[in-house]
């Protein structure tokens, strides 16, 4: 049996989930991961790698330490640059006794540059994003925000911008991730909204578009099935590349364990609506 990592929580087959534990301890517990599930993914990221840049899972992971330093970095500079939105605030005119609404911050517009969200947060781009998302939504009691910014450090790590292709990089994961935001937050507006939308759905499809395109190799799957790449015989012609990018998110949410507050059903549906948003981004 594997060693489990610190960010997983105890279970014991008899009773519900303890609390989550803290992601910062130094005393992993094993909880069952599968024997070899690094060393499986691990092969896989080489299917698509770069021979003279080899790709490594240990490289990619993201630490518990890591987790801490950076969710404190986030929540300073959220602070100092007012980025927490605060929907609604009392009018202080009288004669205006309803809410009004406070000015949206640029993360929700459709003013959101991509490019240039990637030139004043070049190391943490898509994490930073989907922090200010996580706690613009409130996901705090459906997703741990430690291991919800975890699965989004090693998504941008995934994209690998400095030997992948210009277009399916992590900026076009930061706009995918920002679109999604701006829709969910538009549809929640109302109640009925809300009841399509749940905090589990909005969580599930905040993530997706984080991943969809990770590890993308930069070609067609038409090529790949032409020249037989070792994706092709893996996955086939159909969807290649999105069941190879739906399969790295669905272990980087094993890993994580970021769905493991939910309960099974709630685990059971999310993972299938992950996998199914990636693949429907196949445009054939």
């Amino acid at each position: 049996m594997a060693k489990a990592n610190e960010f997983d929580v105890v279970v014991s087959k008899d009773t519900q989930p303890k609390p989550e534990k803290e992601i910062g301890c130094q005393q992993p517990v094993d909880k069952g991961v599968d024997t070899g599930l690094v060393t499986f993914a691990d092969k896989f990221l080489q299917l698509s790698s770069d021979p003279n840049d080899p790709v490594s899972l240990g490289d990619l992971l993201v630490t518990p330490r890591e987790v801490m330093r950076l969710i404190g970095v986030f929540r300073q500079r959220a602070s100092e640059l007012g980025h927490l939105y605060t929907p609604r605030v009392s009018s202080l005119d009288s004669d205006s006794p309803s809410p009004i609404e406070m000015p949206l911050p640029v993360y929700l517009t459709r003013e959101f540059s991509a490019h240039k969200w990637k030139e004043s947060y070049p190391e943490d781009a898509l994490p930073y994003l989907a922090f200010l998302l996580h706690c613009h939504f409130n996901l705090e009691s459906t997703v741990s925000i430690r291991r919800f910014t975890a699965a989004m450090v090693q998504f941008q790590r995934m994209y690998r911008d400095e030997s992948r292709p210009a277009y399916h990089n992590s900026t076009h994961a930061t706009d995918a991730t920002q679109m999604v935001g701006v829709m969910l937050h538009r549809l929640r507006q109302t109640e009925c909204g809300r009841s399509l939308a749940p905090p589990t759905a909005v969580c599930v499809m905040l993530l997706a578009a984080a991943a969809h395109d990770v590890e993308h190799c930069g070609v067609s799957a038409d090529l790949l099935t032409t020249i037989r790449h070792p994706l092709y015989h893996m996955f086939g012609s159909e969807s290649t590349l999105e069941h190879y990018h739906s399969l790295l998110g669905l272990f980087t949410l094993r890993y994580y364990s970021v769905f493991d507050m939910m309960s099974p059903s709630e685990r059971k549906a999310s993972t299938s609506l992950f996998s199914s948003i990636i693949l429907a981004t196949d445009p054939k």
